[in-house]
């Protein structure tokens, strides 16, 4: 098992909860969620998703679930820092779905 993959089954377990629930609670596909623990979670996490759990578990560090740095929890101070973040992240990906979608129409004409 990949240490993400570790990191993600320790995350639900320390809430107390089964992966079925925790994609529930973040709205994550249950498969791809399996795939990341079983498989190769490097090619299978997008930023969406990470947005999506991020969302629902404000007080998960990224750090710690993707690089191994830190704690698993930040402090409540940290959550509105990360909100900010990740608003910006969604409002960049927004932006470039438009222009990719722009460029593809482009290239039909």
């Amino acid at each position: 098992m990949d240490e993400i993959s570790k990191r993600f089954t320790e995350f639900y377990k320390t809430l107390g909860i089964k992966q079925i629930e925790f994609c529930e609670i973040a709205k994550v596909n249950k498969s791809v969620l399996s795939n990341i623990v079983c498989d190769n979670p490097i090619r299978n996490i997008s930023y969406i998703m990470i947005i999506k759990i991020k969302r629902a578990y404000p007080t998960l560090n990224l750090n710690w679930l993707i690089f191994n740095q830190g704690e698993m929890f930040i402090s409540p101070s940290h959550v509105a820092e990360d909100s900010l973040t990740i608003r910006m992240m969604l409002e960049k990906i927004e932006a470039l779905t438009r222009e990719n979608q722009d460029l593809r129409r482009q290239l039909k004409a």
